[in-house]
Formats: C-alpha cells, sequence, structure tokens
C-alpha cells in the first residue's frame, strides 16, 4: 500500500508541474523522461525555497515573519482553551468557535488537546523544519526524511490514540462551524459544505487512519511505512544518478510505463483507459521478475497486508472515486472551470487501494514472492 501511495506521489509531482510540459511534448510528439522530470522536480525545490524565504525573518526572535507569527498566536489563543470553561466567550473565539469547542471538549483526556497540541508543535518546529528544507534538503530522500520525523511520525503520535473520536470532532467541527472569521460568510460557508459528500469523506478518512494507526504484530505500521516511504525517495534519488547500475532500486525501469499513464491521464477524457494504464504501470512497478523480491521484501509486509484488507473492507477505491465526482461537480456549482482538472492522482489513489500484490503478480511457472510474505504473516497471526 505504501509503495503504490508512493506512485501516486510521483505521478502528482510529475502530472501537476508538468501541464505545460505535457502540452508541448505532445506537440513534439516527446515522451516523458525522469530526466525532464528531475528539471522539474529542482523548478519546485527552487520555488518553494523562495517562498520559504518570504515567511522567515532571520531578524526576528520567532525567526518568522511577524504576520505569520501573528496568525500562529491568533491559532494557538483559539485552540488552545479550556475545555472545561469555553462557553461564555466561544462565541467570539477567531478561528475555533463554539462547534469545534463543543466538539473536542467531549474527547477523552489529552485527545481534547489535540489541535493545541499541533499547532504548539508548529510553532516550536516550524522555522526549523523550513530552514531544514532550504538549506539541507537536496534530495528526495532528505526530503522524506524530514517530512517523516518532523510533520508524519509526531502528528500520527498525537492523532493515533485519540482515534475515531478525532475524526469524529473534526467532522462535527467541520459541518457546524461557526467561528468568528467565518460569520460574514457563514451562508455561503453552509451552502459550499452542503454540497460535498461530507459522510463519504469521513468514511475515506477514518479508512486511512485506521490504516496507518493499526498495530500488527507488535509493530506500529504508520511507523514502519514511514520508513518505506524513506526508500521510495531513496529509489528516486537513484533513478536520477546515471551511474546507478541497479534497476530494482530504482524507478527507471517505469519510464515508458509512466510516459503512457500520464500522456493518457493529461489528454484523454476515458476514466477506463487511464485506468488501466494505471494498472499496467503498477505491475510494472511491484510485478517485474527480475525485480519483485525485492520489492516484496522492501514494500510488502504484514502492515502492509493488513492496510490492503482494511482499504477493502473500507471501500477505499471507491470512496475516493466518489469524492473526486463530488469535488468536480462542488465546483462546478460554484463556477470554477472543471475541465482541466487533473484525474491523475486521484484515479492512481483509486486503483492503488485495489491493487493487491498477491494477487496481481502471480505468474504461471514464478514464485510469487508477496505471497509468500503473506503466508509467514498467516502462520504468525
Amino acid at each position: 500500500m505504501k509503495t503504490t501511495l508512493c506512485l501516486t506521489l510521483l505521478c502528482l509531482i510529475f502530472g501537476v508541474r508538468s501541464r505545460d510540459h505535457a502540452h508541448h511534448a505532445h506537440k513534439e510528439n516527446e515522451k516523458f523522461t525522469f530526466s525532464s522530470m528531475e528539471e522539474q522536480v529542482c523548478d519546485m525545490k527552487k520555488s518553494m525555497d523562495h517562498q520559504i524565504n518570504s515567511v522567515l525573518d532571520e531578524e526576528r526572535e520567532s525567526g518568522m515573519e511577524e504576520t505569520c507569527e501573528a496568525i500562529l498566536n491568533d491559532l494557538e489563543d483559539s485552540v488552545c482553551y479550556n475545555p472545561s470553561a469555553y462557553s461564555d466567550t466561544c462565541a467570539d473565539d477567531l478561528y475555533f468557535g463554539c462547534s469545534c469547542m463543543s466538539a473536542f471538549s467531549k474527547q477523552e483526556g489529552v485527545c481534547a488537546e489535540v489541535p493545541c497540541q499541533v499547532i504548539q508543535y508548529l510553532k516550536r518546529n516550524i522555522v526549523g523544519i523550513l530552514k531544514t528544507f532550504r538549506d539541507d534538503v537536496n534530495t528526495m530522500e532528505g526530503f522524506m526524511e524530514l517530512m517523516i520525523n518532523k510533520l508524519y511520525n509526531p502528528f500520527l503520535q498525537m492523532a493515533c490514540p485519540c482515534f475515531p473520536g478525532l475524526t469524529d470532532a473534526t467532522f462535527q467541527c467541520i459541518r457546524q462551524y461557526d467561528a468568528l472569521v467565518i460569520k460574514p460568510y457563514q451562508e455561503i460557508y453552509q451552502t459550499a459544505v452542503s454540497m460535498f459528500d461530507l459522510d463519504t469523506l469521513k468514511s475515506l478518512v477514518d479508512t486511512v487512519m485506521t490504516a496507518y494507526c493499526v498495530e500488527v504484530e507488535g509493530e506500529l505500521c504508520h511507523v514502519e511505512f514511514g520508513e518505506m516511504m524513506m526508500t521510495y525517495g531513496r529509489m528516486f534519488d537513484n533513478t536520477f544518478d546515471e551511474d546507478h547500475q541497479d534497476q530494482c532500486s530504482s524507478w527507471m525501469r517505469i519510464e515508458g510505463g509512466l510516459a503512457r499513464y500520464l500522456r493518457l491521464s493529461s489528454f484523454t477524457k476515458s476514466n477506463k483507459k487511464v485506468m488501466k494504464a494505471a494498472r499496467k504501470l503498477m505491475k510494472e512497478a511491484m510485478c517485474d521478475p527480475s525485480c519483485q523480491e525485492q520489492m516484496a521484501d522492501t514494500f510488502y509486509s504484514c502492515c502492509a497486508k493488513k492496510a490492503h484488507q482494511i482499504a477493502q473492507e473500507g471501500e477505499l477505491s471507491e470512496n475516493i472515486g466518489i469524492m473526486m465526482e463530488n469535488l468536480k461537480f462542488a465546483m462546478s456549482m460554484l463556477q470554477f472551470d472543471t475541465d482541466d482538472m487533473s484525474m491523475d492522482s486521484s484515479i492512481m489513489q483509486q486503483v492503488q487501494a485495489d491493487f493487491h500484490p498477491e494477487v496481481e503478480c502471480q505468474m504461471r511457472g514464478r514464485e510469487n514472492f508477496y505471497e509468500k510474505v503473506a503466508e509467514d504473516c498467516d502462520m504468525n497471526a
């Protein structure tokens, strides 16, 4: 499940940032290449570094630009309320409001304080994270390591012990949001919210959180998945290294499949064709006989097997499809142009949610290494 999530990220990065390049390539009958992708990623890094410079201020004690610091301070004032004594002042609260305070105050113990914990963590760490990204991150593995160690793991460590109550409170907050900042636009907000299928969105979020927060054989699965994503980042770097010889530890072997998938997702309106290309890409990445053992050893585990089971039981693929159609409808109702909305990442997410390597990678006369991992998991269950 995590390898396919990483392929989704790869497609999202290349698909979103390469839309103009794709149009040019189509005209010139050129193919997507990892070389052009590397240029796009480098351009993204430069752009993000520039944006980081605009929110940091080395001369201030906090290290952050005044307006950004003020917003974080205001957010902290809102979300770090007293759960047992908020009713008299919540109507005048800027960002959280009575509905959100009511929802989170019903959570037990420290779970009522998770929004406060998140904002305070960001206040303590965001400047360091941004500086590290700007000054020290020059590889995808470095980026993954920073995101996983400083954002992904800390947030899930706060969220998982409070699940599913945390998502219940979050969606109550969204449905009935009444903070001071939204009051001039309350009618517009409620109209917009009514257009979204929040029940399906909540089901989707609950399924994803269940997969991340589950524990298998004493292993916290989100920790294992984070390690897989760092390995993915290393493979990404190997792909850009002309001297790297081991095709199984890079993505170069799927360059052609990725090119076909991105071209279809850019220029065809047939979701069926795009899904077929996405599934073919997944098979190239996961089932290649010469690399299958290494891919299974690196990216498949008892946690990954359990995550796939959770995705199936939660109808994750179907819910992603429903939400994308719902988003297109809502955007059209709000008079946004949906003709150029990219479906590449969402379709890849639907395919990866259904992709079961134990089944998909079956080849007559060849050992299925994913099946072997699954058998070991069943024996130790």
